[in-house]
């Protein structure tokens, strides 16, 4: 587990951790996984931005605009959309021109953030709402339904994020908890602890649009933060969207690097730009 709390060892924390999150989703049936010198990147198999990308690359300055392309034709012939990360692990740092230039849309920018779980402060959830582990495929597929409803993920690619993940087996199942939170007896709300990088990773933090406001998001972060904490970790991460950035902030979260999302689908037309479902960060 993390001890060393400097702003160099959260920042490669955060990174790190996104890593291993997101590279699991390659290792289902169907995926790849591929660590090279100078990138890493994986696929899913499915036909979802989210569940393809690059997470990080260093090329050199002179070599980048081939290399983009390459990868480019690489997910061309797979017929597969992907999302770029421009984080702290990637060369050169204008990469995100280079992506632009070759037709990248640029969604948003998104926060890597890390707190001190020793400084965490716990509260009692807003009144009406309770929040449970989703442990059966029900409650699995009420959870991924929440965030697909928030990010207008169609209904045929939430069938496959269910499918995907219960296949993903016993190993990814043990580092991950899910929380699907229910106001009034109806789920709302999902977040998810992920361990991993020696921290506790805060992911797939959101709410439908009618239970904003009630302080539920926070809850939920709060859910995961306790276990988290209870499991012995030192530090939690999340990576924040611009909605999110208050709420993490008030629950002690701090910001320590920007992370560029760049996406691209090798048919254009039929792409809809959207906050990608994996910062669900929300309110």
């Amino acid at each position: 587990m993390l001890t060393d709390l400097s702003p160099k060892a959260l920042a490669a924390a955060i990174e790190e951790s996104s890593y291993e999150f997101w590279l699991d989703y390659g290792k289902g049936p169907g995926g790849e996984v591929h660590e090279e010198p100078d990138r890493l990147w994986f696929v899913s198999g499915k036909r979802h931005g989210l569940l393809n990308g690059v997470m990080r690359c260093r090329f050199p300055p002179a070599e980048a605009d081939r290399r983009v392309r390459e990868m480019m034709e690489e997910f061309r012939r797979r017929g597969l959309p992907l999302e770029w990360n421009v984080g702290l692990g990637t060369e050169p740092r204008d990469l995100g021109r280079v992506l632009s230039a070759n037709g990248f849309e640029h969604p948003l920018d998104i926060e890597g953030m890390a707190l001190d779980l020793e400084r965490f402060h716990d509260d009692p959830p807003p009144e009406g709402l309770t929040i449970d582990l989703a442990t059966s495929r029900s409650d699995l597929e009420a959870f991924l339904h929440i965030g697909g409803a928030n990010f207008d993920i169609p209904e045929e690619n939430r069938r496959e994020l269910v499918d995907l993940e219960t296949s993903l087996g016993p190993a990814h199942e043990a580092r991950l908890r899910r929380y699907l939170g229910r106001w009034n007896g109806k789920p709302v709300a999902t977040c998810e602890l992920f361990e991993g990088a020696g921290v506790a990773g805060i992911y797939y933090v959101t709410t439908l649009p009618e239970a904003r406001g009630h302080g539920i998001a926070a809850a939920m972060t709060r859910a995961a933060l306790r276990d988290g904490k209870e499991k012995g970790y030192r530090a939690a991460v999340l990576q924040a969207s611009p909605m999110g950035r208050p709420i993490y902030r008030s629950l002690g979260f701090q910001e320590y690097f920007t992370i560029e999302l760049y996406t691209w689908s090798p048919k254009p037309k039929a792409r809809k730009v959207r906050i990608p479902l994996r910062r669900g960060q929300d309110a």
